[in-house]
């Protein structure tokens, strides 16, 4: 309809100077000079309405392709398989059974400090610290629910405390996976250990920005 409108005004326009143009011809009250003028000025309303007609197009275009675009892009986002989460997840399992391995380089086991009942971290200063260690695989609130009760802060200093490991997964053992929405899975697994005894773990995993972390762990 835009383009409708736009033609016909393009049409009205191209008569009128036409028409201004053939009065003008007629050389009646007008000088060599007002007559080139004349044809000058119709010229120039032929230019202004097509550019416009052609403007108005390449807009059309443009808003085609940025459709377009979002559309492949959604496409993309939804492309990832069933088969390509659980691996995501059993990844996120892999670095979850590892975090100790992950600090324990940082920790001063020569020295026991009986004041903080731990052992003092070379390099990292505070809990939220620790914490961000683990970000790339567990949201923060998750690593602060499992780490809170193995560290304490003192002297600008923070202290591993000794004690028992949490429950780890057992990738060989059978486990389900059960779809919540499109966002958040959970991983459920009956875990078998001396220390621990028998109970079902649940791992609950969510998509934030683009990447599946962690989000609880519940018996």
């Amino acid at each position: 309809m835009k383009h409708i409108l736009m033609i016909s005004a393009a049409f009205t326009l191209l008569i009128s100077g036409c028409g201004t143009a053939e009065e003008n011809s007629s050389g009646i009250g007008k000088s060599p000079e007002d007559h080139q003028q004349s044809l000058s000025a119709s010229e120039q309303v032929k230019s202004t309405v097509l550019l416009g007609v052609n403007s108005g197009s390449s807009g059309d275009n443009a808003n085609e392709t940025m459709k377009n675009n979002t559309s492949e892009n959604k496409n993309q986002n939804d492309t990832e398989s069933e088969s390509d989460k659980e691996k995501a997840f059993l990844k996120n399992l892999d670095n979850y059974n590892n975090m100790f391995e992950r600090i324990k380089s940082d920790v001063n086991y020569d020295k026991f400090n009986e004041e903080y009942v731990g052992y003092k971290f070379k390099t990292i200063k505070t809990k939220e610290q620790l914490y961000n260690q683990f970000t790339d695989f567990m949201t923060k609130d998750m690593a602060q629910t499992i780490w809170s009760g193995f560290v304490k802060e003192g002297d600008g200093s923070l202290y591993l405390i000794p004690r028992d490991l949490y429950p780890m997964f057992n990738k060989d053992n059978p486990y389900t996976i059960k779809n919540v929405n499109e966002t958040t899975y959970k991983l459920v697994q009956t875990h078998k250990s001396e220390l621990h005894g028998i109970f079902d773990m649940e791992f609950v995993f969510t998509k934030q920005d683009g990447q599946w972390k962690i989000s609880n762990i519940g018996t």
